[in-house]
């Protein structure tokens, strides 16, 4: 029970710590769900990729025409270009350092690491509360064992050593004995 109660404390305080680490790292960071940061930019790119193929075929369009509109065409050229600096900006935020901060990937496998770290701690917390109640269980099946259920009463005369009666009794012995060795002594005296 002493090994499993620590070990159980142990776990708690050890789980205790990565929910810290965990929380500072959000405080940090500024980001309760990096996941979902992060698959919010990647569906702004998506968005903005799709933007870009409906502009690159409405140009493809315009071009085709015998005598095309300068003004569409070059607002869509500005249109695509712009889109497209958006996208490698938006990559750009989630790959690469900007002003001293983490890149989104960096501060995302911070807190992979530190979610999973915690989980971790969990399962460890759940596994020794089931060692102490496993440890529990075990003591108890000990202890019917151990305990005494009444306290014995001593008794007033002690019941051993018998002085009295033992020492007749070896008189006895002692006599029978004694007595068979000189009847069997004159019954051989008497045949000699």
């Amino acid at each position: 029970m002493k090994g499993a109660i620590e070990s159980f404390e142990d776990a708690q305080i050890a789980h205790n710590e990565a929910l810290d680490r965990l929380v500072t790292l959000q405080q940090e960071l500024s980001v309760i769900d990096s996941k979902t940061a992060v698959a919010s930019i990647q569906q702004k790119i998506m968005s903005l990729e799709q933007e870009v193929d409906q502009m690159e075929k409405s140009l493809v369009i315009h071009m085709e025409n015998t005598r095309p509109n300068t003004s569409k065409v070059n607002a869509l050229k500005t249109s695509i270009r712009t889109n497209k600096d958006l996208i490698e900006a938006k990559q750009a935020e989630l790959t690469q350092t900007t002003g001293g901060a983490d890149s989104m990937a960096s501060e995302n496998a911070r807190m992979i690491i530190a979610g999973a770290d915690y989980q971790t701690r969990e399962m460890m917390v759940q596994a020794a509360v089931q060692s102490v109640e496993a440890a529990r269980v075990a003591a108890d099946r000990q202890a019917r064992y151990l305990a005494t259920s009444v306290a014995p009463v001593k008794p007033e005369d002690p019941s051993y050593p018998r002085k009295f009666e033992n020492t007749l009794l070896s008189f006895l012995i002692f006599g029978g004995v004694y007595l068979i060795m000189s009847l069997t002594a004159s019954i051989l005296r008497e045949q000699v």
